[in-house]
């Protein structure tokens, strides 16, 4: 007896019941989608009846702003993923009805339809109908299709619907080109920005001529040695060649030392050694690197001064190590952060007011600081760190430091 054929007829069986799991997928994101819309028009309309009955404040909320403190939270993402939900369940709903029915109906897979919507925010708005047809057709067919490809195609329909809304809308993205530098884990960080294509290829171009200058017996691929010639670019023009031979002259090269670098160890690594964790910039690196690096170190020492309300250096350099990012539910931005008073601080009074201690100190984004200060958002402060919040809707969350 054949044994292959009752395992040729499992495969066909499972590989079934993923097309259906594909199948509700799709299902439950439309599901999803609507849900994020009707709770964006509930919230429209509790702020419409708050600002009837109290007024519209200075600090009064945006109706959008509104939405999203409370979408963020209960998705678990930041203010960025929770515009990024609204924004797909607007296009789901009510820009784009056609595409966001043949999702419904699951003729378009979860995956080509967030694709399709991460790229229909470079869409020209004026031309909703003709795109919404087009999509409902061609979306259906891109289930094999990558996200580069997706927005190659949804790229040049936009060219042919709209060419000078185009023009128009690369001319902005040329005077909004930005990078930036994000410490992650393993003593790395991750680089990302955007540039004129000209412009990259020739960066391209100048990283691979510093990369060739090792010797043939350098092990390291060449997307490591772009990596390392992009880390000493404007300072160096030639890498340290790794190929361990002592007779490679590219390889007694003195090496790149980076200048400058914030590092934190904790007390128990630098008394007894201890294998503890240390922060890099911010990021947690293993206790090797950080005694590798300890001599780029400078000595601090805490302190508190509770009744003044600018906590002091020591002070802003603890909740900073340990708060590592805005501590907003769902929010991990880690750039212009401010320190917040839990219990907050009297300026008649000091001595009663809420102190400026870690334990009464968190880090919150400027955005987050206001909805916490003006927009009806509760919080409570555990001595570890720990930040209990309550929605204005009444909802809770938690948010660990670190």
């Amino acid at each position: 007896m054949d044994d292959t054929a009752g395992t040729g007829s499992a495969v066909r069986d499972l590989l079934a019941a993923l097309a259906e799991v594909e199948r509700e997928e799709s299902l439950l994101l439309s599901r999803k989608a609507v849900l994020v819309a009707r709770i964006a028009e509930e919230v429209a309309q509790r702020q419409i009846v708050e600002e009837r009955q109290c007024g519209k404040g200075i600090f009064s909320f945006a109706t959008r702003e509104a939405v999203l403190l409370e979408l963020g939270p209960a998705l678990g993402v930041s203010s960025r993923g929770a515009e990024a939900m609204l924004s797909f369940a607007e296009d789901m709903t009510v820009n784009y009805p056609k595409l966001g029915a043949k999702l419904a109906a699951a003729e378009v897979t979860a995956k080509a339809a967030r694709f399709v919507g991460e790229n229909l925010g470079f869409a020209p708005s004026g031309c909703r109908e003709e795109l919404d047809a087009w999509l409902a057709v061609q979306a259906p067919r891109w289930r094999m299709c990558s996200y580069g490809k997706i927005s190659q195609l949804m790229e040049a329909q936009y060219l042919r619907l709209d060419p000078e809304w185009c023009k128009r809308r690369r001319e902005r993205a040329h005077k909004s080109r930005s990078f930036t530098i994000t410490p992650i884990s393993d003593g790395m960080a991750d680089l990302r920005g955007t540039m004129p294509l000209e412009a990259a290829a020739e960066l391209r171009e100048r990283l691979t001529q510093i990369a060739n200058t090792v010797c043939p017996h350098d092990g390291r691929p060449i997307f490591t040695r772009h990596s390392d010639a992009l880390a000493i670019l404007g300072e160096e023009h030639q890498l340290v060649c790794e190929c361990g031979k002592q007779s490679c002259k590219a390889a007694q090269r003195p090496a790149h030392h980076p200048k400058n670098i914030e590092l934190v160890v904790q007390l128990p690594a630098l008394i007894s050694g201890e294998d503890v964790p240390a922060l890099l910039d911010g990021a947690p690196i293993d206790s090797d690197l950080a005694k590798t690096l300890a001599k780029a170190a400078k000595r601090i020492t805490f302190t508190t001064c509770p009744t003044r309300y600018k906590p002091t250096p020591a002070v802003e350099t603890h909740v900073n190590t340990r708060d590592g990012h805005c501590r907003f539910p769902g929010c991990h931005r880690r750039a212009r952060t401010e320190l917040d008073h839990t219990i907050p601080f009297d300026h008649e009074h000091p001595e009663s007011g809420g102190q400026t201690i870690p334990e009464n100190l968190k880090r919150l984004c400027r955005h987050h600081h206001r909805a916490k200060t003006h927009g009806k958002w509760r919080d409570k402060q555990e001595s570890d760190g720990t930040v209990t919040w309550v929605s204005p809707s009444g909802q809770r969350y938690v948010t660990q430091s670190g």
